[in-house]
């Protein structure tokens, strides 16, 4: 059966499936069920999903990173676009038992270390928080299904949202913060080196 597993991984799960639901009718068949890999499998699926989540969120972090430090470069509006893109899909996909597996400032070292492959030296401290990447997720969502507009620079200078924290269970809510959004600006610009010309257009 596990011969079966490393061969041909579609018919495996097929059989397995199959298997399972002979046994949740009742049938006797738990000593074919290839029970080490159906677990492992099963674990898998959680592990698949927490690694997406950690992917959206440190690719967006980089291109925050682009954005608040060449705001007028070409390539800003495919930057907003893939900001947007990512903190949806992570928005989306992220689940409460995700947020003690989930380490933003390790996360942040590394979208630092690509943006500082561009000539960038950058804070060592991440400047942001995961409730807010999760509201902005939130955010864009929202405006996608509402038609609302979100890409252009008018959306890259305000990329930064405020998480308002509601009930005992702290549920974040995103809300544009305009002042947040300059001090936040701002406090990037005095944590950076000085740099010139443009960003990394291609990315």
């Amino acid at each position: 059966m596990s011969d079966l597993y490393g061969d041909d991984i579609l018919l495996w799960s097929k059989q397995q499936a199959e298997l399972l639901r002979r046994m949740a009718a009742g049938e006797r068949v738990d000593d074919q069920v290839d029970w080490p890999n159906v677990i492992e499998e099963i674990e898998s699926v959680g592990r698949a999903e927490l690694r997406a989540v950690r992917s959206a969120l440190r690719i967006a972090m980089q291109h925050k990173l682009y954005l608040l430090t060449w705001p007028n470069d070409p390539a800003v509006h495919h930057w907003v676009v893939e900001v947007t893109d990512q903190l949806a899909d992570a928005h989306e996909d992220f689940r409460e038992s995700m947020r003690k597996e989930i380490d933003l400032a390790s996360l942040y070292r590394r979208a630092r270390l690509s943006a500082e492959a561009h000539m960038i030296t950058l804070s060592d401290q991440c400047p942001f928080s995961l409730d807010e990447l999760l509201a902005e997720g939130k955010a864009a969502m929202a405006a996608e299904k509402s038609g609302y507009p979100t890409y252009g620079r008018a959306a890259a200078a305000a990329a930064i949202v405020t998480a308002k924290k509601s009930g005992p269970r702290q549920r974040a809510e995103a809300e544009p913060d305009p002042k947040r959004a300059a001090a936040m600006r701002a406090w990037l610009r005095r944590a950076m080196s000085s740099h010139g010309g443009h960003g990394p257009s291609g990315e």
